[in-house]
């Protein structure tokens, strides 16, 4: 059977300079060329199914590794033998994990949640990195792998990436250096920097220009949130709020204001459920730590999931001021609003998006 119609963007350098044996090159080659076909047909795919297979249980990692090198960048590799390979030794995993597009963000965040720290480092360098797998590693990873991440000029980073890095490594020099070198920030991630960073740093970012759109910024994260917060208590059942909690998580807007306006508002249950995402403790905890109104509990749930010490004392008042909804109560969150707007100096450092009052519901953005 004759194969044709190689993909033009594949090139095909055979095995990798590692110690393959003889009889196993052949093999190689021959499944390197045809997981480079266009458009293979139905009869093909089988055919390279059955070889791969045999290939990509070699008791030889040399062979593994070379065969990981040959197929790395082919979409018409099988997900399964793409998932086998990624899980392999360091040196068969890591072309997999760099390279291939065989391998969604669901897979990769699976990779990252179970894998070692080879693993993390190999997807940090991925071309491109989207911004839902950027966004875990700089909230779960190492320090080395962090910085791998800023350093990969095709990661995908936005404004509250740049927030959960800075807030973790705020007095490292050298994520901080390697964050900087990026350049080419966007307003509201040169808004979070201004934010996060001491005065010495701004110039860096921003030479002799002014700051005038921090306001703007502010205004725009306090609208999407109060925003966010009014889906879900318009949502008609919980299902759906459960819905919107997974999307806002998975493309990094959970932040730790917007679980506050959650808790302020009343959605105890959805807060619960964003606070086990932020920690390892079980939901059912949380649950009995609300309902039995257990403030030390909670206070220690707070420091599990890295809640910024400055808004502890936010969620310490409205802790103290939530309803006890299994009596009938209806939630009230001016009730707390006050005490914490005394609390809290605007424009200071502690400032929560210039004014909490804003963490009430807006209108129906559906009207």
């Amino acid at each position: 059977m004759a194969y044709h119609e190689l993909h033009e963007e594949f090139v095909f350098e055979g095995p990798t300079s590692v110690s393959v044996p003889k009889d196993k090159v052949a093999a190689l080659e021959a499944v390197a060329r045809k997981y480079c076909l266009l458009n293979p047909t139905a009869e093909q795919k089988m055919e390279m199914a059955t070889e791969i297979s045999q290939l990509v249980n070699d008791p030889d990692v040399n062979v593994r590794a070379s065969l990981s090198h040959s197929v790395m960048s082919s979409p018409n590799l099988e997900k399964w033998v793409a998932l086998q390979l990624a899980m392999d030794k360091k040196e068969v995993a890591s072309p997999i994990l760099e390279n291939s597009t065989v391998l969604g963000p669901k897979e990769l965040l699976s990779l990252l949640k179970s894998g070692s720290e080879d693993i993390h480092l190999s997807i940090a360098k991925r071309s491109p990195l989207q911004e839902t797998i950027a966004a875990y590693i700089a909230e779960h990873s190492s320090r080395p792998i962090v910085i791998a991440c800023l350093a990969n000029q095709a990661a995908e980073l936005n404004d509250r990436i740049y927030e959960k890095i800075l807030t973790r490594f705020a007095k490292d020099a050298e994520v901080i250096d390697t964050l900087l070198k990026r350049g080419h920030f966007d307003e509201d991630s040169k808004a979070v920097i201004c934010k996060l960073l001491p005065l010495s740093y701004h110039e860096l970012v921003f030479g002799d220009e002014e700051i005038p759109y921090l306001v703007k910024y502010r205004r725009r994260r306090t609208l999407s949130e109060a925003t966010l917060v009014t889906r879900m208590t318009l949502a008609k059942d919980e299902t759906k709020k459960v819905q919107i909690l997974e999307q806002i998580t998975n493309d990094g807007r959970l932040s730790e204001t917007l679980m506050l306006r959650l808790f302020l508002v009343g959605e105890e249950e959805i807060f619960a459920k964003a606070l086990a995402k932020k920690c390892d403790v079980p939901m059912s905890r949380i649950r009995v730590c609300l309902k039995d109104r257990a403030l030390n509990v909670f206070q220690q749930i707070l420091k599990l999931a890295h809640i910024s010490p400055y808004l502890h004392s936010a969620f310490k008042i409205t802790f103290q001021s939530s309803p006890n909804q299994s009596l009938g109560e209806k939630p009230d969150p001016s009730l707390a609003l006050s005490r914490i707007c005394s609390l809290y100096k605007f424009g200071s450092d502690l400032d929560l998006d210039q004014t909490l009052k804003s963490f009430l519901p807006i209108a129906d953005p559906t009207d």
